[in-house]
């Protein structure tokens, strides 16, 4: 038995020596060749394939070392002992995967262990990559690239969404209120109007024995039967030159006595003086004087002649438009 014990102790060391080697080449070649590249890695499967040929060496000179012993031991002749009452049978024990006598079976675990511990060593080996600090660059800045497109992207988060929208929108109408007031307000150009010619006018009528004061101090409504001179006078204003002027005299229900018809030499505004003289005496009547520019009447007034006087002398129509004509 304790050849059996020894047996067994030296194959659990020889198999814990083999475990050591194979984890320790799996730190100098697997874990290095995890920071080539792909083409790189072919040395480090050979040292992989080298270390588990060692290992195997190893397995292998266990089992034959195990078998020598098992066939170098001689059993012990059996001592003659008291005849007892057979033992009650105890439940067979489950042997140990590593101390079965079977070699191909041992071999057989002890491979499969193997390979069970270089794949789980393998599957825990990062990916290996070309530039591992490039890689790690490059995705860091295509995360914050991303990071800030989606910051740019989104809207600005807000507590209250219809409150952001009215501060929004008061803001908006603040601010069109601040750029139209900024803005110069078009001024409507209104045509220039044209400036009106004055209108022509007449007034200011007296009838006088003598010339007439301004303020009309010494104008008559009645006058002497039989009067040779009456002495008129009126202010007018806005008789442009050129205008067909008219100075019209008749007896009312008798008819026109004389008429001035000329061209208006100006000025466009003052005061006419003129005499109406007949040396037989002027009619007995009513007496009217017309002023007319442009065919429209400006001033129409009368004075009286007293008496029955009935001397009636017309002078017709005369061209300009001021003078004396003698009707004999």
């Amino acid at each position: 038995m304790n050849g059996g014990g020894e047996i067994v102790r030296t194959f659990r060391e020889q198999t814990a020596i083999a475990l050591m080697l194979m984890a320790s080449a799996c730190s100098f070649s697997g874990c290095a060749g995890a920071a080539q590249s792909t083409m790189e890695r072919a040395p480090a499967t050979h040292a992989t394939d080298a270390t588990a040929i060692a290992a195997q060496s190893i397995i292998d000179s266990a089992l034959q070392a195990t078998a020598t012993s098992a066939s170098d031991v001689t059993p012990a002749p059996p001592a003659s002992t008291a005849p007892t009452s057979p033992p009650t049978p105890a439940p067979p024990a489950t042997p140990s995967p590593t101390a079965t006598p079977d070699v191909a079976a041992t071999e057989q675990a002890l491979a499969a262990a193997v390979a069970t511990a270089l794949a789980a060593t393998q599957a825990a080996q990062p990916t290996a990559t070309p530039n591992l600090a490039a890689t790690a660059t490059a995705q860091g800045h295509t995360i914050e690239t991303a990071i800030a497109a989606t910051l740019t992207a989104q809207p600005t988060a807000s507590l209250n969404l219809a409150a952001t929208r009215a501060a929004q929108t008061a803001r908006l109408e603040t601010a069109v209120a601040a750029t139209l007031t900024a803005q110069p307000r078009p001024t409507a150009t209104r045509p220039a109007t044209p400036t009106a010619a004055p209108q022509p006018r007449a007034g200011n009528f007296r009838a006088c024995l003598e010339p007439c004061a301004a303020n009309g101090a010494n104008a008559r409504w009645s006058l002497p039967e039989a009067v040779t001179k009456v002495y008129v006078a009126y202010d007018f204003s806005g008789i442009p030159a050129g205008a067909h002027y008219q100075r019209i005299w008749r007896v009312v229900g008798r008819g026109e006595w004389v008429r001035y018809d000329c061209i208006w030499p100006g000025p466009t505004d003052g005061t006419v003086e003129v005499t109406l003289t007949e040396p037989n005496g002027l009619y007995s009547g009513e007496w009217e004087m017309s002023i007319v520019v442009d065919g429209a009447v400006l001033l129409q007034e009368q004075f009286l002649v007293e008496g029955s006087w009935q001397a009636w002398y017309p002078a017709g129509v005369i061209s300009t438009c001021f003078g004396k004509v003698s009707t004999r």
